[in-house]
């Protein structure tokens, strides 16, 4: 019930944004305490990850897709497929991807998150995590939710939000639930931010509230602290705009 609740004011958030966002007041945190700030002068505040596959997918990751520039942190990838071994194997990947984290320079439990970037046509996220099992005092149970401020929607150019939730010792996770495509890549700068809520989420887009997500469900909100992931991932068919730059992030207590 909670889900198909969800769903339904989710809708109706994504035609009114469409239709009147111009007119629509604006949420602005401004007013609570900052405890986080980069506008990506350097990466200090950020890791790359290198030479590694993410999960059991097809997707490498490679630190040569990330750079810095005038306009701030771009994640740009583009190749053919291509063979490659880690410390996790050897496979075929169909996508090469850029990512950057905060897991060891920043965490935050709850609060507010706002980033400020213009997406692309590709793979491209701003998503939240907790540590995951290979910290040692952590459990898999501490890694989800998985919170997606932004994905889009690969080769639909379409931007989401969502929630992947739910323990297995298993699977990575077992539930989820998410917007269906809100915004069209625009190519042009915009805000996308998750506020938590005791028993679940808003998400906003230019502070325009975009999407809500309440649960009774005690996995779909967790007390354990988020660090923040950008990546942007694309294949070699992907020949649209695949230059994902984020200028700004800042997290609210």
């Amino acid at each position: 019930m909670n889900n198909l609740l969800s769903n339904l004011e989710c809708f109706y958030l994504k035609i009114r944004y469409l239709l009147f966002k111009n007119y629509l007041t604006k949420k602005d945190f401004s007013d609570r305490n900052l405890v986080f700030s980069d506008e990506f002068q350097t990466l200090d505040n950020f890791d790359k990850v290198d030479k590694e596959f993410y999960n059991d997918n097809p997707v490498w990751f490679s630190k040569d897709t990330i750079y810095l520039t005038s306009e701030g942190v771009l994640i740009k990838c583009y190749e053919d497929i291509k063979t490659h071994t880690s410390w996790q194997g050897t496979r075929d990947c169909t996508h090469t991807s850029g990512m950057i984290h905060t897991r060891n320079k920043f965490l935050l439990k709850n609060g507010v998150w706002v980033v400020n970037a213009n997406a692309c046509e590709s793979w491209c996220a701003i998503w939240l995590l907790k540590k995951d099992r290979i910290e040692p005092g952590y459990t898999k149970q501490q890694i989800t939710p998985e919170i997606d401020i932004l994905e889009i929607l690969f080769k639909r150019n379409q931007a989401k939000h969502g929630i992947v939730y739910g323990y297995s010792d298993i699977k990575y996770a077992t539930k989820g639930i998410g917007t269906r495509g809100i915004v069209k890549c625009d190519n042009k700068f915009h805000e996308y931010a998750v506020e938590f809520l005791s028993n679940g989420y808003k998400f906003y887009i230019d502070g325009i509230l975009t999407g809500k997500f309440i649960s009774d469900d005690p996995e779909f909100v967790s007390d354990c602290p988020n660090y923040l992931l950008l990546n942007n991932a694309s294949d070699s068919y992907t020949t649209k705009n695949t230059e994902f730059i984020v200028k700004s992030v800042k997290v609210y207590e």
